[in-house]
């Protein structure tokens, strides 16, 4: 077992951490691979609705990070790690077009693992990725460094508890499967 595995599987072991009074459990259920040629399109919403699912999956999306970089830094020492929040949900003057959202550095060999955190009060294992964030995972893969996906699920504000499973995309049985599902249009006028 190299270092990067031995990293890898430090990440993912089977903890419960209390994350900014957020308790996080490791999810025990299997990753599914959907048929995403099966998946329907649900972005029909309009208006002011639309700005409100908005704000409601940013303060999730908050919420989520929040408990993830609490996570880490309970559960890994800052003697050996260092641990960056780089968003702007974790640092002021953070970067969200970096394609990740944390990055965590093993000080002794140098490894580094991205860590993107995807967050959802319910239970699907569907998320979106921005082409920054694709982008930093194909730039990671190329060079063998790790890429992680954080997926915070079932985030239950009122009694502060959720799951979580870390996914490294760059192991061969965790390969993502891309679906375009927004596309940006430029015309003349």
């Amino acid at each position: 077992m190299n270092n990067k595995d031995s990293l890898i599987d430090l990440i993912t072991a089977d903890k419960a951490v209390n994350g900014n009074n957020f308790v996080l459990t490791k999810s025990r259920a299997p990753l599914k691979h959907y048929d995403y040629h099966s998946i329907p399109s649900v972005n029909k919403t309009k208006g002011t609705y639309k700005l409100e699912i908005n704000e409601e999956k940013s303060r999730v999306g908050l919420l989520g990070e929040q408990a993830v970089i609490n996570y880490l830094k309970n559960n890994y020492s800052s003697v050996d790690y260092l641990i960056e929040g780089l968003s702007s949900n974790l640092k002021s003057g953070g970067n969200d077009d970096l394609g990740y959202d944390i990055k965590l550095t093993n000080k002794n060999s140098k490894e580094i693992i991205y860590i993107d955190v995807k967050s959802t009060k319910g239970k699907s294992n569907i998320f979106y990725m921005s082409e920054n964030e694709r982008q930093a995972y194909l730039e990671a893969k190329r060079h063998n460094q790790s890429y992680l996906i954080y997926r915070v699920f079932d985030l239950d504000e009122f009694s502060q508890t959720g799951h979580v499973d870390p996914i490294d995309l760059t192991k061969e049985e965790n390969q993502p499967k891309f679906q375009p599902v927004n596309y940006q249009v430029a015309f003349k006028f």
